[in-house]
């Protein structure tokens, strides 16, 4: 929470952190699976294509059950299955590559914004800061909180995770990423609305 440290007020406290979900990094590092899983069939299908090709070469009007031998040959006269894999087409090189890619900076991407992003509701205000370089902060004071909605699937309540939707008075809303424990988050600002200058109580 750096930067929400570094705009603490004199007299301003940390009530409650928001915190992204562990299933938030799941899903992340699920689309190294799904990029992984595309270069496996463009791979694939680029081995398939190159022995199919010289079966029907090779073997022209072969009956339908000698098929499997045929295959079985072409594959040996090849080399096996990695040696065809690491002659295939460029083509076919780069669309695997490009796959793989894909899932890479698809979750280097959520793991960015998940590092990058701070969330807090302290004893003044309502704090959410997103990026490093190119930084966006939205902030609420607390006595400008009007309302507080929390919108969780069947999943979110089974795991613990939703949406938080602040509306402040003439400022709009500001929508919060889904966070683990949404309810206990608003249960800050409700806390945070309610102090009055006395003693403030910190919850990290």
């Amino acid at each position: 929470m750096l930067y929400v440290e570094q705009s603490l007020n004199p007299n301003e406290d940390i009530i409650k952190i928001g915190k992204f979900h562990w299933l938030y990094t799941v899903n992340a590092a699920f689309w190294i699976v799904i990029g992984f899983g595309l270069m496996c069939g463009v791979l694939y299908a680029g081995y398939y294509w190159e022995v199919s090709r010289t079966v029907s070469g090779q073997f022209q009007g072969l009956p339908v059950h000698l098929k499997a031998q045929a295959w079985d040959e072409v594959v040996r006269q090849k080399g096996g299955f990695f040696s065809i894999i690491s002659g295939l087409h460029f083509g076919f090189k780069i669309g695997a590559f490009l796959s793989l890619l894909f899932g890479i900076f698809s979750f280097t991407s959520m793991m960015v914004r998940k590092a990058t992003t701070e969330i807090c509701i302290t004893t003044d205000r309502l704090i959410l800061k997103k990026g490093v370089v190119a930084r966006h902060v939205d902030e609420i004071n607390v006595d400008r909180i009007e309302g507080v909605n929390v919108i969780q699937g069947v999943v979110g309540r089974i795991a613990n995770y939703g949406l938080v939707i602040v509306r402040g008075m003439g400022v709009g809303e500001v929508t919060l990423p889904q966070i683990a424990d949404p309810i206990s988050f608003r249960r800050a600002i409700d806390r945070a609305k309610s102090l009055d200058g006395g003693q403030k109580d910190i919850d990290l």
